[in-house]
């Protein structure tokens, strides 16, 4: 379902053709690194948070539970990451800081947007969901044991 939303989002542009060249040339912002950048980005992000739902689901049967330990998880990271990241400025830590802004989902995401393919960023989020995934299989594993 996931890869069929990003295909008919991609088939607008295609469907569009030379018409999206100029349209994307009268918007400043709008330039093709800035948007291939930003779905890069939510792509990135949703392979990440679905993994983190699967993993929640693995932890218990119920459905209402899984969905909201699911919403804790990505609410800690959304809110978590923002907040130290403020915090971070605040308090004039550099070396601190720098940490913390990588775990500022937004600012990612305006780097992303900005044409600013940072590598580490992709590398964390891909590692993650493999991880993140592992550990789903080791508990549904063990609830089969």
């Amino acid at each position: 379902m996931f890869i069929f939303l990003w295909l008919c989002s991609l088939s607008i542009f295609l469907a569009v053709g030379a018409r999206a060249e100029s349209i994307v040339r009268e918007l400043a912002f709008a330039s093709p690194f800035n948007v291939g950048g930003g779905l890069l980005f939510i792509a990135i992000t949703g392979l990440l948070f679905v993994a983190i739902g699967i993993f929640a689901s693995s932890l218990t049967e119920n459905q209402i539970v899984s969905c909201m330990v699911t919403f804790f998880i990505l609410f800690t990271l959304f809110i978590g990451g923002q907040f130290l990241a403020d915090r971070s400025r605040i308090t004039n830590l550099s070396l601190y800081g720098t940490y913390q802004e990588s775990l500022n989902i937004f600012s990612q995401l305006d780097n992303f947007c900005n044409g600013v393919f940072d590598t580490r960023i992709v590398v964390f989020y891909l590692s993650t969901c493999v991880l993140t995934l592992c550990f789903s299989t080791v508990v549904v594993q063990k609830k089969l044991n």
